[in-house]
């Protein structure tokens, strides 16, 4: 499911690892060669190219205000660095596209990648009790074939034919689709169906009552936002100070959702060897 999932939960720092040693191709010689450019230098000035790419940050109130003077913050202290953000919901190749940052949600990491981990976010299946009603409540992952799902895209460019279902997934057919979160949550509350969401964003919501949980604990899934660079040898020191300022801008999300941040963040880390 495309990131704009809500940038609320959890604050956590960790480090993900995909791929063995070797799994992605050598660094090249410009990748190199940018990695001492960016520490060479008599006046310690960090200089580069650094192409970023992120999500529309709208859903979440304040977290596209700040994350803003995170960046011109760091375009303002880096002069000589040359900051791209690309804006999109587009699921960006960043080996292959030649991104040097993504933020994104995911549970997955691909190989070649090392993933740190800035919150986990818990979706739940949703509806208005107007929606139930009149179209029943399901007690199956199965009846969902039988209900009007509110769906994202799949990598943000197909709409989603299946939710997550205990250690598999339930088979659904979407009668409205958008890569908006804001707009799937409306669209439930309107009673236009049954939508997968992130708790956080609609938790008062819940408290109200103006959306019930349905199939609790059987249509439900944890995903994982987290700072995405390619894993490198030598990580250019203008692509690591980013990387760092992103996961130091991630507690404003907290504050901006509403949600308390948590006392003291937690360091993981792990290597995946791909199978």
């Amino acid at each position: 499911m495309v990131f704009w999932k809500s940038l609320v939960a959890v604050l956590l720092s960790g480090a993900v690892v995909a791929g063995s040693a070797g799994a992605h191709e050598p660094q090249t010689s410009a990748q190199l060669a940018q990695a001492e450019a960016s520490v060479r230098s008599t006046t310690n000035a960090m200089r580069g190219e650094l192409k970023v790419s992120v999500p529309p940050l709208g859903v979440t109130p304040g977290a596209k205000e700040s994350f803003y003077a995170m960046a011109t913050s760091f375009a303002r202290k880096h002069p000589e660095v040359r900051l791209q953000v690309d804006v999109s919901t587009k699921f960006v190749d960043l080996l292959r596209d030649g991104y040097d940052v993504a933020l994104r949600t995911t549970y997955q990491v691909h190989p070649g990648l090392v993933a740190r981990t800035v919150e986990r976010n818990k979706f739940i299946a949703v509806a208005a009790p107007a929606y139930l009603a009149e179209h029943g409540t399901p007690r199956s992952a199965k009846e969902l074939r039988r209900h009007r799902c509110l769906t994202s895209f799949a990598r943000g460019e197909l709409s989603q034919c299946t939710w997550p279902s205990g250690r598999g997934v339930a088979h659904i057919e979407g009668s409205f689709s958008s890569n908006d979160p804001g707009l799937l949550r409306d669209a439930a509350v309107n009673g236009l169906g049954i939508a997968l969401l992130p708790r956080l964003l609609i938790a008062g919501l819940l408290e109200s009552g103006v959306l019930v949980q349905v199939l609790a604990g059987v249509v439900e899934a944890e995903h994982h936002v987290a700072v995405v660079y390619p894993e490198r040898n030598l990580l250019p020191a203008h692509v690591r100070a980013f990387v760092d300022a992103l996961v130091a801008w991630a507690p404003a999300l907290h504050h901006a959702a509403g949600a308390p941040a948590p006392a003291r963040a937690r360091t993981t880390s792990r290597r995946a060897v791909k199978k």
